[in-house]
């Protein structure tokens, strides 16, 4: 029912409502006669109304009712939620939310009653089925509404593909933040096709227990550096999704050795690569290409056990014979030496130039030492493609100043 729009109720000439004087399903078989609602509104206030409603309603959990009482407290509570007055209406459905015995169509019909009326049902009835959840949801009902069923205690999956589909960015959050919500995999997927760009939606995705590797691998292009960092701390990162990771930190980074990622995020990045035997010689010369030093920098601070601050001073100081031999106890490709001195060269030339260079500048630069510079090293037909696709993408394309920053 739409917001401000009272329940349907009997008017002189037409035909009185129904009460189920029964289980779901049977016969309505009492009607509400006009004159019983006039009477109970022209002889109480509305404070007594109230107080009728509450009373009535909390009767329905009594082991002493007879048939004839039963059926006498279903038509009195039927009067009730035909009453004008909304506060009347809503210390009805209040006591009547967290109670099971509570019929059916009465809940129902109060359920599409105004958000004030039906937001405790909505929260609380366990006697509203899911599919009467999903009909609700696709009537288009308030997000005020919806917002009360994601804060259910349970959430079934079919109702949380309902309110992905029709809610707002706010109410999914909501539900992302319930615990006992249901959300399927294609619900989580939809969710980052239609709020994906939200902080918040980020955040609550983030936040959940367990997260598809599809999700991962999405939301890990989407999210700023801090949240990228709690979502590899919350979450195993599918091996593909690690190796974007690993590709587009220096995206993320302010330049220099500052991927916008922790130290810490980053080592268990690499842990995960070399534990998963991903951490190859194609991901390390892209890493390369791209800027990322950090990640050699780590995978050997990670195999040889040493801190990442000191790989970093040997890479800038050491002689030829100390960077191989830090080389070989990172078990790395010695092949991939030589780049990633030059590599560590532009950075360091970089630094002590103050160079305010974009970060397609940077990756330019670098790509034209290798190919450039007498290194000693074969390249293959795919490195030597790799290379050149990179310095002229980088060409082509500029990608905002970054500037320069210590190595923290």
């Amino acid at each position: 029912m739409a917001v401000g729009r009272e329940p349907d109720r009997a008017r002189p000439g037409e035909e009185a409502p129904m009460v189920d004087n029964g289980p779901r399903g049977s016969k309505p078989s009492v009607a509400v006669p006009p004159d019983h609602i006039e009477a109970v509104r022209s002889t109480h206030s509305i404070e007594q109304r109230i107080i009728i409603a509450r009373k009535e309603a909390a009767r329905l959990m009594q082991d002493d009712l007879s048939e004839a009482d039963c059926h006498l407290l279903r038509h009195v509570l039927h009067v009730i939620a035909l009453d004008a007055e909304v506060r009347v209406r809503q210390a009805l459905a209040d006591t009547l939310a967290d109670n099971p015995l509570a019929p059916h169509d009465i809940v129902l019909a109060l359920a599409k009653d105004e958000n004030l009326v039906a937001s405790p049902l909505l929260r609380l009835s366990e006697v509203l089925t899911p599919g009467d959840l999903v009909a609700l949801i696709e009537s288009q009902i308030t997000d005020a509404k919806m917002s009360a069923i994601a804060d259910r205690n349970i959430v079934p999956a079919p109702v949380c593909l309902a309110l992905v589909e029709h809610c707002s960015g706010d109410t999914v959050t909501r539900l992302l933040r319930n615990h006992g919500a249901d959300i399927p995999e294609r619900g989580l997927n939809r969710i980052v096709d239609r709020h994906g760009g939200r902080e918040d939606v980020q955040v609550a995705l983030i936040n959940r227990d367990a997260l598809p590797a599809t999700v991962v691998e999405r939301v890990v292009a989407l999210v700023s550096a801090e949240l990228l960092t709690r979502l590899v701390e919350r979450h195993r990162l599918p091996i593909k999704a690690a190796a974007k990771v690993v590709l587009e930190t220096r995206d993320r980074a302010t330049f220099g050795l500052t991927p916008g990622l922790s130290c810490g995020t980053l080592t268990d990045l690499v842990e995960h690569l070399i534990a998963e035997h991903r951490l190859t010689y194609s991901l390390l010369l892209r890493s390369l290409c791209v800027g990322n030093i950090e990640i050699i920098i780590h995978a050997i601070a990670v195999r040889s056990r040493l801190s990442t601050a000191y790989v970093w001073s040997r890479l800038v100081q050491s002689s030829e014979e100390g960077l191989r031999d830090l080389w070989r106890g990172g078990d790395l490709p010695i092949k991939l030496l030589p780049l990633a001195k030059v590599a560590t060269k532009v950075l360091v030339e970089s630094e002590r130039d103050g160079a305010n260079w974009d970060v397609a500048h940077y990756r330019r630069r670098i790509v034209e030492r290798i190919i450039t510079e007498d290194l000693d090293v074969e390249f293959d037909d795919d490195d030597i493609a790799y290379l050149e696709a990179t310095r002229d993408h980088s060409a082509a394309g500029r990608q905002g100043f970054v500037s320069g920053a210590a190595h923290a």
